[in-house]
């Protein structure tokens, strides 16, 4: 880990892009250089996609995903791969590839690797980025459909207090309908009665004033 602060930069030919951190430590060359926006590449937290071959120094391979068929995906800088990988890969877009040299204490020290990894063994490793998912793009994306989440959720609640109130327009109308209703019953009802009671009153006087009558013309005939 000598040296890592120490970041030299070389062009290859015009278009690979190497760059070694201090002496005998990482080195990184670019072999298919991919332009993207700064906010597209990969940074740490980001999940980023990759195919790989993994060499010893003599040329053995000791790991590929390419015959797995079978594409491999990190997070960047936790800690999920090897210390040459989350510094080796930093700043890559989708579709670039990069060659690394990894020394044995950006990768598995001293201790080694089982039997496939001898220990102090500095690794070679051809690296092609699939993908990287921006941590960043993610929480927008989740924000984005917590807001249209949000909106439809409003959206119904509006639609339910719509028909809410549609309803108890509705009841309040029918209400005032059959209010409406009972009123003019009651209004026809006492009109009958009123029209009742004067028909009874004239009926009344009607008699008295014929008995008057009978009464004054006996009484004249005495």
């Amino acid at each position: 880990m000598v040296g890592v602060k120490t970041v030299i930069l070389c062009f290859l030919l015009g278009t690979s892009l190497c760059k070694s951190v201090g002496k005998g430590a990482l080195q990184v060359e670019v072999t298919k250089e991919v332009k993207c926006k700064e906010n597209q590449k990969a940074q740490e937290g980001d999940k980023v996609t990759v195919h790989y071959g993994g060499f010893l120094q003599d040329g053995k391979k000791f790991d590929s995903s390419f015959d797995r068929a079978q594409p491999f995906t990190f997070t960047m800088g936790v800690g999920q791969v090897i210390p040459g990988w989350d510094q080796g890969l930093l700043g890559v877009c989708a579709g670039e590839e990069r060659h690394l040299v990894v020394p044995a204490p950006l990768a598995y020290g001293d201790r080694g690797a089982g039997d496939v990894i001898p220990p102090g063994a500095t690794l070679l490793f051809d690296i092609v980025i699939v993908d990287v998912e921006k941590t960043n793009a993610k929480k927008d994306e989740e924000l984005k459909r917590n807001q249209q989440e949000e909106a439809q959720r409003k959206k119904q609640e509006e639609a339910q207090r719509k028909k809410q109130e549609d309803e108890e327009r509705k009841r309040i109308e029918q209400k005032e309908k059959e209010e409406e209703k009972e009123r003019r019953r009651q209004a026809q009802k006492a009109k009958a009665e009123e029209e009742e009671r004067r028909k009874k009153e004239e009926e009344e006087r009607r008699q008295a004033e014929e008995e008057e009558s009978r009464r004054k013309e006996d009484k004249r005939k005495q």
